[in-house]
């Protein structure tokens, strides 16, 4: 699927800053996904492959309310550049993707967010099929010992 301004790799509106923005900058001049390049995620860097996705940690973070990165933030990449809406077979992957990260991290909670079709609608920058595992931060009021998440902001839109 292309985005309403033609076929790229990533969408025209670069919301985000930094090495991430730079690499999304290079991808839309080379015309390049970045989730297709050989060197984006070395093989040592993959902690899973499942029915054609690999979990990596993300390398460009998101942030926490506070400013801080989340507990974890790992990425479910599909291993073809397929820029379709995400497949029937393609939900089990993601299902035992994130069960296994479930059961490796001992996670007592997280979020998955895809962002699907046009950017415009769904805010995603890189038009190749993947998702998201967020863990947010927990903080203890050392007065009351309550317990409260951190919020993390991810864009939709």
């Amino acid at each position: 699927m292309a985005d309403e301004a033609g076929e790229r790799p990533v969408a025209a509106n670069l919301q985000y800053g930094g090495e991430y923005r730079e690499k999304l900058k290079g991808s839309v001049k080379t015309g390049k996904c970045i989730f297709c390049e050989p060197r984006f995620y070395e093989r040592e860097k993959v902690l899973l492959n499942l029915h054609g996705w690999s979990m990596v940690r993300n390398e460009y973070l998101t942030k926490d309310r506070a400013g801080n990165a989340p507990a974890l933030h790992l990425l479910f990449v599909k291993d073809s550049h397929e820029d379709v809406l995400i497949p029937n077979q393609d939900w089990l992957a993601i299902g035992l993707l994130a069960g296994w990260a479930e059961r490796e991290f001992n996670l007592k909670g997280y979020g998955l967010a895809i962002r699907i079709g046009y950017p415009l609608w769904s805010g995603r920058t890189i038009l190749h099929p993947h998702v998201h595992l967020i863990v947010p931060n927990v903080v203890e009021n050392p007065e009351t010992h309550e317990q409260k998440a951190i919020p993390v902001d991810f864009p939709i839109g």
